[in-house]
């Protein structure tokens, strides 16, 4: 690992390096200007990006997106070839005839499963291979390329993205920037990451039988709390058949969960497994009591006999399906989960952010799932990034509204959500959400086992991380390595 001084120096240099860059002539890969106008904030009351009018003369500019048979993720953000009445393939139909007719580009499209993209970006790189514009990994399974130095620098290499505009995830691009570098970004062109972050849905007619206080009001206190979710599921005497179990064939569950409660909540609670130093870089803040006393309460919830894991134990039906039966007062999702529970009319139900650890916690923070998010990187064989940055800064502020407007107010709220409650609880999960390089990463596979926790490690985790320790700074000392190799 470079010294605290080598770093200073990097990053003085990058500094060096931005301020020149930010007096450079126009790039060269964009064809010649149509016109002198920049976009800015218009009468229409948007922002629009600052691209000057440009042909491109027929431009072909290619997206590839994984997948994982069986799963419902897809690249739905990027492209479809019709109109069909949903809101969101209409709001991106829409959005690339606009793009495609005003600078005359032509969009394709591929997508294939996760391991197969993930192959042919190898393969393309070794073969020096410019054959798509922009990528989209796996969370989980873009670190190895990252590091290899397969993506572009996309803050100081890639022209005419313009990431102070708020229609690019500011905390995402904060926790993705290592000493300066950026190669992995999201914004209002993507909606599968926002179909990744954690939620909480709770039962409205069950909370009304057993005497529930109002979740909403709790948020808004700043009260939801793991306590505040504990005394919530102790008013539930669930045991309908009177055995002294709890399962939700026959009983009513006061929390229907699996394995990821744990890390969500961890991160909703605060935790982290790294900080960002002076230098830009992530440092390990794990190992501390707080975080111990975190986990304790999260496993004080798991380890609960109403509290349904699914990923420890078999049932009939999915909980989704128990929780529209009117079977569990809480159920764990994400938002996407939300969008299909929109068709379940026997259930009214309600979205709550993840529960913080107490009310000293200033916010409310919501995880994005490393296992079925991704983001943006464009690969370092781009042999026009200039032209790729155009594109993808014109896309993605045309999608802050339309394809924002469609998801957002239309799928997710008005469509999915039964209140207006519900859309301020919305509102307040997208506001605050979190990734850590360290869990993307899993260094060391350690935090892998705050996921697995609930299977009997939690109890244990000091002891446990003690044993870790020493492969989970190895490989965040490889991690900081690379990262001041990719010159």
């Amino acid at each position: 690992m470079k010294k605290a001084a080598a770093k200073k120096i990097t990053s003085l240099l990058l500094l060096l390096f931005m301020l020149l860059s930010a007096v450079a002539c126009a790039s060269p890969d964009v064809p010649a200007e149509t016109g002198t106008e920049t976009e800015a904030v218009t009468d229409d009351g948007r922002i629009h990006a600052d691209l000057p009018p440009t042909d491109f003369e027929g431009y072909t500019f290619s997206m590839l997106h994984w997948n994982i048979p069986g799963w419902t993720i897809h690249g739905i953000d990027l492209y479809t070839e019709e109109l069909n009445s949903d809101p969101i393939n209409d709001a991106v139909y829409r959005r690339n005839a606009l793009i495609s007719e005003k600078y005359n580009v032509v969009f394709s499209y591929d997508e294939e499963p996760a391991t197969d993209v993930f192959d042919r970006i190898r393969s393309s790189i070794s073969a020096n291979e410019d054959l798509y514009d922009l990528v989209y990994l796996r969370l989980c399974d873009m670190p190895s390329l990252m590091l290899e130095g397969d993506f572009l620098d996309i803050e100081h290499d890639v022209g005419y993205v313009d990431l102070d505009k708020p229609y690019w995830d500011q905390a995402v691009r904060k926790e993705m920037t290592f000493a300066g570098r950026l190669y992995l970004v999201i914004g209002s062109l993507n909606i599968t990451d926002k179909n990744s972050t954690a939620c909480v849905v709770f039962n409205k007619r069950l909370a009304a039988d057993y005497g529930i206080p109002d979740p909403y009001q709790s948020v808004r206190s700043g009260s939801w709390t793991l306590d505040a979710l504990t005394s919530c599921m102790d008013a539930v005497d669930g045991d309908l058949d009177g055995d002294g179990k709890i399962n939700p064939e026959n009983d009513i569950v006061s929390f229907l969960g699996v394995h990821d409660v744990a890390a969500s909540f961890f991160t909703g609670g605060g935790g982290r497994y790294t900080v960002k130093d002076e230098y830009d870089y992530p440092i390990p803040c794990f190992n501390t009591e707080e975080t111990y006393d975190l986990i304790s309460a999260i496993l004080d919830i798991m380890e609960r006999p109403d509290f349904t894991n699914s990923h420890m134990v078999t049932y009939p039906k999915d909980l989704s399906v128990y929780f529209a039966e009117n079977k569990g007062l809480f159920c764990w999702v994400r938002s996407g989960d939300v969008i299909g529970m929109r068709g379940e009319e026997g259930v009214d139900f309600g979205v709550l952010p993840t529960p913080k650890y107490d009310d000293l916690q200033e916010e409310y923070l919501s995880a994005i799932s490393r296992h079925t998010a991704g983001f943006t990187s464009i690969l370092s064989v781009e042999t026009q990034p200039d032209t790729v940055g155009f594109i993808l800064e014109a896309l993605t502020a045309e999608s802050h509204y339309g394809l924002q407007e469609a998801y957002y107010d239309v799928t997710l709220k008005t469509k999915s959500a039964r209140d207006d409650e519900s859309q301020d609880m919305l509102d307040l999960i997208f506001a605050h959400r979190v990734v850590d390089i360290a869990e993307i990463c899993d260094f060391g596979a350690f935090p892998s086992q705050i996921l697995y926790m609930a299977t009997g490690t939690g109890r244990r985790m000091a002891s446990l991380y003690s044993s870790y320790e020493k492969s989970l700074t190895a490989a965040m000392e490889d991690f900081l390595d690379k990262i001041d190799a990719l010159d």
